[in-house]
């Protein structure tokens, strides 16, 4: 019971990109009445693992595919480094749902230049790395346009994490 009404008062801002934080207050915004965190996480009787599947379960958010057209249509024309600038763009603006699925469904069209860029720096013309190495140096090329505006690969746990010594090449 509250001492004046039944609300509470007021909720922090959280940002879209800070994950089960954001999904949380959302959770607490539509539904009525919780009195636990598994309350919350509860729809229809079933207990889901996180908030996000919950804020998915109730209809709250959003599908993703405007993301994946706009990634996908980019990629049609668009080079590697533009389709990462892309990709930052659309991680730090815009409501993605799923930021995992959506770098595992565009992470080959962003690998694409990884391969050379490293031969050049190395001055290795016969270098080979296999397709989580390029994954990884591709997450360090997203780690350094995250920089460039004051975030990092770190704001977004939904996001993989390469080892640091990748990001450090950055």
């Amino acid at each position: 019971m509250r001492k004046r009404g039944k609300q509470i008062g007021r909720l922090f801002y959280t940002h879209h990109s800070t994950g089960e934080l954001w999904y949380l207050r959302l959770l607490l915004t539509k539904v009525r009445g919780p009195t636990s965190f598994q309350c919350l996480r509860s729809v229809n009787g079933k207990v889901y693992p996180n908030f996000q599947e919950a804020c998915k379960a109730y209809g709250l958010l959003d599908d993703d595919n405007e993301w994946h057209q706009v990634l996908q249509q980019c990629s049609v024309s668009g080079f590697a480094p533009q389709i990462r600038q892309l990709f930052v763009h659309i991680m730090v603006n815009c409501r993605v749902t799923d930021l995992r699925k959506l770098w595992d469904a565009h992470c080959k069209d962003m690998i694409d230049d990884i391969l050379m860029i490293r031969r050049k720096q190395l001055k290795k013309s016969n270098l080979l790395l296999n397709e989580k190495q390029l994954e990884y140096y591709a997450l360090a090329e997203i780690h350094k346009l995250l920089k460039s505006i004051g975030r990092s690969l770190k704001d977004f746990c939904q996001m993989p994490q390469p080892p640091k010594n990748y990001l450090d090449l950055s």
